[in-house]
């Protein structure tokens, strides 16, 4: 059997959300070609639905599926239960990754790749990194919280790429 466990799962519960990133960027970077401002942000705004969705549908399945998946990893109980629970928590934070990764591929549509690069490096090495080091060797915590910090970072470059989008697409829309 694979020894990765959360992380073999997870890798497989996020291809789809960067599938979605592609035909995002894709489909924005036509629209952008064609200068049609009002098929962009239908665009946008569908991909942004259908992604979140779409990711909180697979997170309810990570959750509910969480304890038969890590059977496929590892036969050990305290193995199976305590990566459970990473993955239950792993999947509450599915549609903020959603919202990240498509929010990605608008951006990378529209020509704009500076700010997701800056907003990846702050969230990569600003909370992921730097807080799973304080975390483990500062503080003396477990694996909970090293689990804690990539939802953290999740959830941070959600919020972080969401906020440019919605000022430029609710202000367009209220035109």
């Amino acid at each position: 059997m694979c020894g990765c466990g959360p992380a073999c799962a997870g890798y497989k519960r996020n291809v789809p959300g960067y599938g979605l990133r592609t035909a995002a960027s894709t489909l924005l970077g036509s629209a952008c070609g064609e200068q049609d401002t009002d098929k962009m942000r239908r665009t946008a705004w569908i991909s942004v639905l259908v992604t979140v969705c779409m990711m909180c549908v697979s997170g309810l399945i990570l959750y509910i599926g969480s304890v038969p998946l890590m059977r496929l990893f590892s036969p050990s109980a305290a193995v199976v239960t305590l990566g459970a629970e990473m993955l239950r928590l792993v999947a509450l934070s599915e549609p903020f990754f959603g919202l990240m990764v498509v929010l990605e591929g608008i951006f990378y549509g529209m020509g704009r790749t500076r700010y997701p690069f800056l907003v990846e490096t702050i969230g990569m090495w600003g909370i992921r990194i730097f807080l799973t080091f304080l975390c483990v060797n500062v503080w003396g915590l477990v694996l909970r919280a090293v689990w804690c910090c990539m939802i953290a970072d999740n959830v941070g470059k959600a919020l972080m790429l969401a906020a440019p989008f919605l000022r430029r697409y609710l202000h367009q829309s209220g035109k």
